[in-house]
Parts: structure tokens; C-alpha cells; sequence
């Protein structure tokens, strides 16, 4: 009982590192949820306003589950919102050392993947570091499929000295990203099948338009579905940034299902 008491209060606390579940600002809406498998784990999401019209939106997934994870997860959380807040917005350098703090916190080999990005003037700088390919959905009526933002270096804390590629793509009015972690795609029905990138990319683009909560939770109900009504296997998170358009978006209008 007092291990059982002592895992929900690490729970609420991990939980309380995250930030809300929705947030608005003058150009970007976004939203994120994280499911831990066991209570605790390792997977983060964080937004970070840099300024009126440029924001931070990145996710990650630290090797293992449970407690020790969840441990390097909040100092990584914490290391990367310090490296924010000094102005360090060259996310290729923001990666390597985020690289080397994680290499060096733990005598055993840990390791992170991670999507970092910011977004600002029109354009989404990003850096994928051994991470799910992030979506980029073309703005409702545009046409065309999700756009993958595939791996652009290794993952962090697993070699020293490792390089990243920040690469860059447009951002229109209307464009939305979205971010998740393995957990998602990675997610087992009961005969072992999972629910696969491919799947996951459609339900994205099926959601385009719905406000980011909403597709936050289309893609968290797609995993809890597919598993139909086992726990999890692992931790699921998802996050999703949109860039608002001429007409803001209305948080308190949701779509018709």
C-alpha cells in the first residue's frame, strides 16, 4: 500500500512538470496528453512561448520505463527549459547538449529520442533526434498528404559528441503538427498487430482542422481502442501545434463529431 501511495504521488507530481493540457497564444494553438504506462515514465511534451509570434513545441521518450525513467525525464525537462530560457534557440547546438547532459547523468547507458521545434515567421526549424517522423498537415482545403519529418540526427545521450541537423520547413496559416511517441504507433491489439504509422498519419489527416485538443484525443482514443481494453503497453503521448489563421481559432468551438 504505501509503495502503491507512494507511485500515484509520483504520478501526480510528474504529471504537474507538464504543461497544461491546452494552451493559446497569439498565433499558435496547441495541446498535448501523456498516458504512462505504469503511472510514471518516460515520456514528456512541453510548449514554450519565446516571444508574440514564436513558440517552442517539442516531445520525447527516455529509454526504460517506470521510475528510473521518469527520474531522467524531469532532469531532462529541466535542462531543456533552462537551455530555453538562456535564449539558446539554435536547436542543432539546444540538441548536442542536451545530448551530453543526458549521457553523462547516469552511470548505465540511457538514451532519449526526441522531436524539438520552433515555430516562428511562416517556418517550423526543427530537429528529430531518433524520433517518430512528426506530421505536418497541410491547412484544411489545401490538399495533399501529412507531410513526415523524419530523423535529422541520432538519439540524444546514446554517443559522445553527436551532431544534429536542424532542418526547416514552411509553416502556413492553418498548418498543424503533430507529435507523438512510439507508445502510439507501437500500440498492440489483442492478436499483436499495432496500430502502425501508416494508420496513425490517416486518423491525423482525418482530424485536420479539428482544434488540437480534439486531435490529441482522436489519436490517445485510437490507441486505448486498438488495444480494446487492455493497459497499455507503453507510455503514449501526442502533441499537436497549429498555426492559426486569418480567422483565429475558437477554443470553446468544437466540430460535430
Amino acid at each position: 500500500e504505501r509503495l502503491e501511495h507512494d507511485l500515484a504521488v509520483a504520478g501526480e507530481v510528474q504529471a504537474a512538470l507538464l504543461p497544461p493540457r491546452r494552451l493559446e497564444g497569439t498565433l499558435f494553438s496547441a495541446a498535448g496528453e501523456c498516458r504512462q504506462a505504469l503511472g510514471v515514465g518516460g515520456d514528456a511534451w512541453d510548449v514554450v512561448a519565446l516571444s508574440d509570434d514564436a513558440v517552442f513545441a517539442g516531445i520525447a521518450d527516455v529509454s526504460g520505463k517506470g521510475m528510473p525513467a521518469a527520474v531522467l525525464m524531469a532532469g531532462f525537462l529541466g535542462s531543456l527549459r533552462g537551455l530555453l530560457t538562456a535564449g539558446d534557440q539554435r536547436l542543432d547546438a539546444l540538441a548536442a547538449e542536451l545530448s551530453e547532459t543526458l549521457r553523462t547523468a547516469s552511470a548505465e547507458t540511457r538514451f532519449a529520442t526526441a522531436f524539438l521545434a520552433i515555430a516562428e515567421d511562416g517556418i517550423l526549424r526543427y530537429v528529430n533526434a531518433g524520433h517518430e517522423a512528426g506530421l505536418l498537415l497541410p491547412p484544411p482545403g489545401a490538399g495533399g498528404d501529412p507531410r513526415p519529418l523524419p530523423s535529422t540526427g541520432p538519439p540524444l545521450g546514446l554517443l559522445p559528441g553527436s551532431r544534429f541537423h536542424e532542418a526547416c520547413v514552411p509553416l502556413p496559416p492553418g498548418a498543424t503538427l503533430v507529435l507523438y511517441t512510439d507508445g502510439l504507433t507501437e500500440c498492440e491489439d489483442p492478436e499483436g498487430s499495432e496500430l502502425g504509422r501508416e494508420r496513425v498519419a490517416r486518423l491525423a489527416a482525418a482530424a485536420s482542422g479539428e482544434s488540437p485538443e480534439r486531435i490529441v484525443s482522436d489519436l490517445v482514443a485510437a490507441a486505448e481502442a486498438h488495444a480494446a481494453g487492455a493497459p497499455l503497453g507503453d507510455d503514449v503521448t501526442v502533441l499537436c501545434l497549429v498555426r492559426k489563421g486569418a480567422a483565429p481559432y475558437n477554443p470553446n468551438t468544437e466540430h460535430a463529431a
